[in-house]
């Protein structure tokens, strides 16, 4: 009997293991790089686990595989526009396409620069599951300190060197269950905490064509961080990943393994790295068979829900001052920016619409009368 119990207690575990790894997230290996499915073999929350006081699930995995970070190789606008560039400049697809995929397919891209080629085709993204692992945590997590926050490091020039260190922002990390699990040593890098980190790529120049189509000169696409730069964040410490990466301030353990790690970390940062994008959140959930989404979709409700509470909460502030006369009523509408970089930021094709509605008050009670009295009628018959 004692022997059955251990051999099912062996099964057990394996059960285990499956149902931390029962998803669809990769776990594919390179020569630089891992799936984020081996990450979720201990980063995953559980009892004791990257839960907070209330339950809620606060591992990075949970939230990532419904952002846009997980999802940059997928999102079908960004495909569209990259499609429409070489359908425009044929001549350039693989100049477009490499451009493209340093950032949104980093892994694919990376690995394949560093096995000597000398561009990354989208065929290859769409048949490379790390590829399609998006900005994964093997891409963040290993982006070398060495030339942050200078022009070099620009436009996707990170440094991801073959040495399998995974950067992270707690000091004295317990080492063994990484290395033995993935190959990989974790690291104290207090860089990981930087906005120069993030502006290796949120930083961007594209190249433009003349009229006879050939490269002239690059233009500044995307310029959050010298935005964040020159706004008061800088000397108020507000980093990109105060905003974009909330901290839950509670003492946690942040990893399953080994069974008796007695180290607790505090904070502990939320991956969910919401902006304000709302639309591709729609769309993948619309399509969500056809772009291979590896979320649950109540993961990208919740990735929806912190968008839109993002938007409401920490982009905008809306004021108004209202003066009027005998022949006319004069509002000014204040809005104050309330982010560490232009609102909106990012592509330039980004809009921002403010409704504002002027009511007679008498009015609009008399509406909101008579709706009511509609919506009786209809019970009633």
């Amino acid at each position: 009997m004692k022997k059955n119990l251990i051999i099912l207690g062996f099964m057990g575990l394996i059960v285990s293991g499956f149902t931390l790894m029962g998803n669809s997230l990769p776990t594919n290996k390179s020569n630089l790089f891992t799936g984020s499915g081996n990450c979720l073999l201990c980063h995953s929350g559980s009892q004791g686990v990257l839960m907070n006081s209330a339950g809620r699930d606060v591992s990075p995995p949970y939230h990532w595989k419904s952002s846009m970070m997980a999802n940059s190789a997928k999102d079908p606008y960004w495909r569209a526009k990259v499609s429409s560039e070489v359908e425009e400049n044929p001549h350039l697809k693989e100049v477009i396409e490499d451009k493209c995929a340093t950032c949104h397919a980093p892994m694919g891209r990376t690995e394949a620069i560093y096995n000597g080629r000398t561009h990354f085709t989208f065929d290859e993204l769409k048949q490379d599951p790390l590829s399609l692992d998006g900005v994964s945590c093997a891409v963040c997590h290993q982006i070398d300190p060495d030339n942050l926050g200078t022009v070099e490091s620009f436009s996707g020039k990170y440094q991801i060197k073959p040495v399998k260190k995974m950067y992270g922002p707690y000091s004295n990390p317990f080492t063994i269950s990484m290395v033995n699990n993935t190959g990989y040593t974790p690291v104290h890098g207090t860089h990981i905490e930087s906005s120069a980190l993030c502006a290796t790529c949120h930083t961007l120049t594209t190249p433009y064509v003349d009229q006879d189509g050939n490269v002239a000169g690059y233009f500044p696409e995307q310029m959050p961080y010298y935005e964040w730069l020159n706004s008061v964040y800088p000397a108020q410490k507000i980093s990109c990943q105060k905003c974009h990466m909330p901290s839950v301030n509670e003492e946690m353990k942040i990893s399953s393994l080994p069974g008796n790690l007695a180290n607790k970390r505090n904070p502990v940062f939320e991956h969910h790295f919401v902006g304000g994008n709302t639309v591709i959140n729609q769309l993948m959930k619309d399509n969500y068979t056809a772009l291979g989404i590896n979320s649950d979709l109540s993961n990208l409700d919740i990735t929806a829900f912190y968008t839109l509470e993002n938007l409401k909460s920490n982009s905008i502030e809306v004021s108004s001052n209202v003066s009027s006369n005998s022949n006319e009523i004069v509002i000014d509408l204040i809005l104050k920016n309330k982010t560490g970089h232009k609102l909106p930021t990012g592509f330039p094709s980004r809009r921002m619409w403010v409704h504002f509605y002027a009511i007679n008050v008498l009015n609009l009670i008399m509406i909101l009368f008579l709706t009511k009295k509609m919506f009786r009628f209809t019970k009633l018959y």
